[in-house]
């Protein structure tokens, strides 16, 4: 089943809430919760999605995995991936500083880049 029509009954009030939780709050949550706004605001607002992502969380990194999986699902055809894609430029090293950060929590990863 496609994620469209699963995320088809989400709550479209503006009064309604959604919590997207992950361990750390940077990757898959971030993802998530860009999806779900992206969904909701429909086709053609992606760049207004990403921007009312970063006005409610700081310092997002979303899964570029868990996006491209979206984006195809929603039938967005890369247009999910250019505003992600755009900061990720903007900020290179933002990544290894989650990683340091996460190293001194003792969440270390068993996989690498």
């Amino acid at each position: 089943m496609k994620c469209s029509k699963r995320c088809g009954r989400l709550p479209t009030t503006a009064s309604s809430r959604i919590l997207v939780h992950c361990h750390a709050g940077v990757s898959r949550s971030t993802a998530f919760a860009y999806g779900l706004i992206a969904h909701q605001l429909g086709a053609g607002r992606e760049d207004e999605a990403f921007r009312a992502l970063l006005m409610i969380t700081r310092k997002p990194w979303p899964n570029r995995r868990i996006i491209e999986i979206l984006d195809a699902s929603l039938g967005r055809e890369g247009r999910l991936l250019a505003p992600l894609d755009a900061m990720r430029a903007r900020h290179p090293r933002r990544i290894d500083a989650w990683h340091r950060f996460n190293e001194r929590r003792g969440l270390i990863s068993i996989y690498t880049r």
